[in-house]
């Protein structure tokens, strides 16, 4: 609200302003008396506006005078109870789906659309299979018109809450089956629609989902190179690059770890990916060099181990400071020689990073030191420091309860706190798991991961009670201020 009760927000108006607006309207266009259309554009304008009773008033208004205008009964119904809203619709619906010229018009194909999706909407308070009959009306309306993106995701949504995967797939091949005048690839443009809008975003990563639970890989992967075509041709790379990151996701599931993943990942970078995306590609394409090299030390092949080890480092542009990304190459290194045993060299490596974070952590600035927390958490994962990933995992849990959520990277997407238990990846560093999703893990892997059974994996159990200010270390808690000063003994003084 405006902070002088003199001003008007711009972006509202009340209902005397449409009064006011209409009369206007009426008085220039010399109207004496106004028809049912007239009506029904007010009703649509109060909608708009909030203004709910003032609608659904003018709308009731608009069928008194033609009991045949559609866009009446479609507002009125969206704004009715579920078995009012149904009554309104079916025979609307009924009567316009045999009337093939008037379904020639795009707007009017497009209301139609709507009214499905409204009948749907109301469809799902009905007691029973109101879910499955509402899936059926949705996907009559994206046939008729695909491009209704908001109630698309709506929709979409439903079905991934209720992990209804094979409805969530079959929605999407609807959109991709289907075409207007205005787009004949409705799902890719769809797909590019949810890489910057928030409310929308995490429909890309729950495509993949879906696509895995179904075995539609290939279609999403399909539509991903739809979306890359397109964003090339537009010069848009912002969004390029996220779409590469997902695009490269369903590549590695179809292929099972295939180079093309690693490719379209390596794209992104060069194409100028911002430092979240950028942390999440580094840990996308690192954990395949390092296995790499892990293999090839093994072998004694020292030579192909360098030149692994040496991708990973060349993984951050020139251009970009290290201290940019919240998973920086590095780490990946001083993993590398932890598996080998090379500890000293595994700390030497490690010292500048741990010196940067308790410089971070001890400055006056807290907005910082979450990201620093998380990357000493991180480093000390690969170091295999339990006693320090415990004591990092309790300072989150106790000070930034709003930010410590984590989610499993197998096919359960479970969401759980810092302080729970769980598996976390050695090797891919960033990819934790639960209890189930280990287990499969061992078993079958995860087609959208390079994990695998071949990973050292950290089992960190529950930590009760966390307290702001402590640590735990062995049986007890020690002062944030004393597991600081073993820190720096430990990995910047080296005396241990």
């Amino acid at each position: 609200a405006s902070e002088n009760p003199e001003e008007k927000d711009p972006f509202t108006s009340s209902i005397r302003d449409i009064e006011i607006v209409d009369q206007w309207c009426a008085n220039v266009l010399a109207i004496r008396k106004r028809d049912s259309f007239w009506h029904s554009q007010i009703a649509a304008m109060l909608l708009a506006c909030k203004i709910t009773p003032g609608a659904k008033k003018r709308a009731a208004k608009a069928l008194a005078i033609d009991g045949e205008n559609w866009r009446a009964s479609s507002l009125l119904a969206s704004k009715v109870s579920a078995e009012e809203g149904i009554e309104i619709l079916k025979p609307v619906i009924s009567r316009l789906g045999s009337d093939h010229e008037w379904q020639q018009c795009y707007l009017n194909r497009s209301g139609y659309s709507t009214m499905y999706f409204i009948l749907a909407e109301k469809t799902l308070w009905l007691p029973g299979e109101g879910f499955y009959a509402a899936i059926y009306f949705v996907k009559t309306a994206m046939r008729i018109e695909p491009t209704d993106y908001p109630r698309d995701v709506r929709f979409l949504q439903m079905c991934a809450d209720r992990k209804e995967w094979l409805h969530y797939i079959e929605l999407l091949e609807t959109i991709a089956n289907s075409s207007n005048v205005l787009e004949e690839h409705a799902l890719s443009e769809l797909m590019i629609l949810c890489v910057f809008d928030m409310t929308q975003t995490k429909q890309l990563p729950l495509m993949l989902r879906a696509a895995l639970h179904t075995d539609r890989v290939k279609f999403i992967v399909d539509a991903f190179q739809d979306c890359v075509e397109k964003l090339e041709a537009r010069g848009d790379r912002a969004r390029l690059c996220y779409i590469r990151y997902y695009y490269g996701r369903g590549l590695n599931a179809l292929h099972n770890g295939s180079p093309k993943a690693i490719e379209q990942w390596r794209k992104a970078i060069e194409e100028g990916a911002g430092p979240d995306l950028l942390s999440s590609l580094i840990s996308s394409i690192a954990p395949y060099y390092l296995q790499k090299a892990i293999n090839a030390a093994a072998a004694h092949d020292e030579e192909a181990a360098s030149i692994n080890l040496d991708k990973i480092q060349t993984l951050l542009p020139e251009d970009v400071p290290e201290s940019s990304v919240m998973l920086p190459p590095a780490i990946y290194i001083v993993r590398y020689h932890a598996r080998k045993n090379d500890l000293v060299q595994a700390k030497l490596i490690a010292r500048d990073i741990v010196r940067k974070g308790i410089e971070i952590l001890t400055d006056d600035i807290e907005d910082n030191d979450l990201p620093a927390y998380k990357e000493l958490l991180w480093l000390f994962i690969a170091l295999d420091d339990k006693e320090n990933v415990m004591a990092i995992r309790s300072l989150i849990a106790a000070r930034y309860k709003e930010s410590d959520s984590l989610s499993c990277e197998g096919e359960c997407g479970a969401s759980w706190n810092i302080a729970d238990e769980m598996f976390w990846c050695q090797d891919c560093i960033n990819v934790k798991f639960e209890n189930l999703c280990y287990g499969k893990l061992d078993e079958t892997g995860f087609p959208v991961l390079f994990c695998n059974k071949t990973h050292e994996l950290l089992h960190l159990p529950k930590i009760d009670s966390p307290q702001d200010g402590y640590v735990p270390i062995g049986e007890g808690v020690i002062p944030v201020d004393e597991w600081m000063q073993r820190i720096q003994r430990d990995y910047i003084d080296l005396v241990r």
